[in-house]
C-alpha cells in the first residue's frame, strides 16, 4: 500500500472494510537492511504446559507482548500484507471512502495503520501449527480468534469497533474460512448494526457461514465476474475482486446513495449481462483435463511478447482464451522458469511484475 493510501486512510471515514490478512508478508528495508525475514511463530512459546486453549492463547499473547519492546521490526499492517487481495482492498478503500481492519489468525483484529511484527500463524491448512493445536483441543478457529482478540496487545475489540456509531456501512470482504471465524459474533449484533453490514464472499461462504437473518446483506457475485475485464482472478481473491468491482462499477458509476437492497438488485442486473467463462476443451468425456507443465510453459513462451512478459497479464489471458483453470501459485512458478530460460539464452528487455 502506497504512501498516499496511508495519508488517505488516516482521515475520518464513514465506512469500514473488514478483510482477511495474507500468508505472504513483505520484506522491508530498515536502515538499509532487508528485515522481517524472521517471523514470530507458535514455536516461540517457551511454556510447554498450557492446561487448555485459553491458557495457550495467553502464552502466545505473552510472546506478542514481549515483541512490543523487542528489536523485532514492525511496520503498518497495510504494508506488511501483500498480494492481489490487498491491491483490490486498497482500491475499494479509496472508492468507498473507507477505513480498513484485518482479521488475523496470529494477532487478532488489526487496523491497517497499526505497526505489527511479521508472524507465521494460520488456521488454513491441515498441517499448520495452529491447525494442530485446534485439533488437539478439539475446538473451532472462532474460539481461538475470540480469545486472541481479548489477549493480543495488537488487537482491537471486534464488537466495539463494529458497533461504533461513526460507521454508515460495514463491508465484510472475507473468504468462507474467515467468515466462519466471526459467524458467532455476527449472530450477536443488534438489528441496528446488522443493517449497516454489506457482505462480499464466495457462494460457499454466503451459503455456509452467513446467519440466515443476514442473507439479504449479501452481494451475490459468482464466477461470471471472471468474464469482466480487469476483474478475473483466483478463488482466494474472489471476495476482494467482488468488492472492488462493486466499488467501481456499482457504487461510483451508478449511485452511492442507494439502499443495500437497491444496490443488490443493481449487482444482480449487471451479473446477468455477463457470461460464465467457457472452459473450451477443459473436459473430455465428462472428465476434467489437466494441462502438463510443459504445455503451459510452451503457451507462456508463445504469448510472452504480446504480454510484455507480465505474469499478471498472462494468467487471466490463459484462463480466458484457453479455457483451462490454473492456480496462481502453479502458473507463477512456471512463468519464473520461462523467465529464467529467457534470461539465460536470449537478449531481450523484459518488464516483470513485483
Amino acid at each position: 500500500m502506497n504512501a498516499f493510501f496511508f495519508k488517505y486512510i488516516k482521515k475520518m471515514k464513514k465506512s469500514l472494510i473488514i478483510t482477511s490478512c495474507t500468508n505472504r508478508k513483505r520484506k522491508v528495508r530498515i536502515n538499509g537492511l532487508s528485515q522481517l525475514g524472521e517471523k514470530l511463530s507458535l514455536a516461540d512459546i517457551k511454556t510447554t504446559t498450557h492446561n487448555g486453549l485459553q491458557k495457550y492463547v495467553k502464552n502466545w499473547a505473552k510472546v506478542l507482548t514481549q515483541s512490543l519492546t523487542s528489536t523485532h521490526p514492525k511496520v503498518p499492517a497495510g504494508k506488511l500484507y501483500v498480494g492481489r487481495s490487498i491491491t483490490e482492498i486498497e482500491k475499494s478503500c479509496m472508492n468507498l471512502s473507507a477505513s480498513c481492519y484485518f482479521i488475523s489468525a496470529g494477532l487478532g483484529f488489526i487496523p491497517t495503520e497499526r505497526n505489527i511484527p511479521s508472524y507465521d500463524v494460520s488456521f488454513i491448512g491441515k498441517n499448520t501449527d495452529l491447525s494442530k493445536i485446534l485439533k488437539h483441543y478439539k475446538t473451532m478457529p472462532s474460539s481461538w480468534w475470540n480469545l486472541l482478540c481479548k489477549d493480543s496487545p495488537y488487537s482491537d475489540n471486534f464488537e466495539t469497533v463494529c458497533s461504533s456509531e461513526k460507521w454508515d456501512y460495514i463491508y465484510l470482504c472475507l473468504p468462507n474460512q474467515y467468515l466462519k471465524l466471526i459467524q458467532p459474533n455476527l449472530e450477536k449484533f443488534d438489528s441496528y448494526t446488522k443493517e449497516k453490514i454489506r457482505i462480499f464472499s464466495s457462494e460457499e461462504g454466503i451459503r455456509k457461514s452467513v446467519p440466515e437473518n443476514m442473507k439479504n446483506n449479501c452481494f451475490e457475485y459468482d464466477e461470471r465476474l471472471n468474464s469482466c475485464e480487469g476483474f478475473s482472478g483466483t478463488r482466494s481473491d474472489f471476495p476482494h475482486r467482488s468488492l472492488a468491482h462493486f466499488s467501481i462499477k456499482i457504487y461510483k458509476e451508478i449511485s452511492p446513495k442507494k439502499s443495500t437492497q437497491q444496490l443488490r438488485t443493481d449487482v444482480a442486473k449487471l451479473m446477468s449481462l455477463l457470461e460464465k467463462p467457457t472452459l473450451v476443451g477443459s473436459k473430455e468425456n465428462g472428465k476434467r483435463v489437466r494441462k502438463s507443465n510443459e504445455e503451459i510453459k510452451r503457451w507462456i513462451e508463445k504469448n510472452w511478447q504480446d504480454s510484455e512478459g507480465r505474469c499478471s497479464v498472462l494468467l487471466p489471458r490463459y484462463r480466458k482464451t484457453e479455457g483451462f483453470a490454473c492456480e496462481q501459485s502453479r502458473f507463477s512458478k512456471l512463468w519464473r522458469q520461462v523467465k529464467e530460460k529467457k534470461d539465460n539464452h536470449e537478449n531481450y528487455n523484459f518488464f516483470f511484475p513485483e
